[in-house]
C-alpha cells in the first residue's frame, strides 16, 4: 500500500513521531475526526484541526458504531503482532 504524507506528529501515548498513513483500502487523505492507529503502541487515535494526532477518548470510543470499534480493536492486534513479531515491545 502507498502511503499519503502528513504533517509528522507524535504519537500522545509514545512519541512515536509518523508522517505518512494508509487507508484500509489504500491511500486516502485523512481529515480532521478521521481515525488512526499508531505504527508504534497501537494507541488508538483520532487526527485533529491541522492533522495532528490525538488520543482516542473513552467518551470518542463510546460514540463510535461497534464496526467501527471492531476495526480499530483488528488493526491494534495487528500491530501489536507485527511489532511483536519483529521484537519491538
Amino acid at each position: 500500500m502507498n502511503a499519503v504524507r502528513v504533517p509528522g506528529s507524535p504519537c500522545p501515548c509514545c512519541g512515536h513521531v509518523m508522517n505518512g498513513c494508509t487507508g484500509l483500502t489504500g491511500a486516502v487523505e485523512p481529515k480532521p475526526g478521521d481515525l488512526s492507529i499508531c505504527i508504534r503502541c497501537a494507541a488508538p487515535l483520532k487526527f485533529g484541526p491541522e492533522l495532528e494526532l490525538e488520543r482516542l477518548t473513552l467518551e470518542d470510543l463510546a460514540q463510535l458504531p461497534q464496526d467501527v470499534v471492531g476495526v480499530i480493536v483488528r488493526a491494534r492486534s495487528a500491530v501489536i503482532r507485527a511489532n511483536n513479531s519483529r521484537g519491538l515491545h
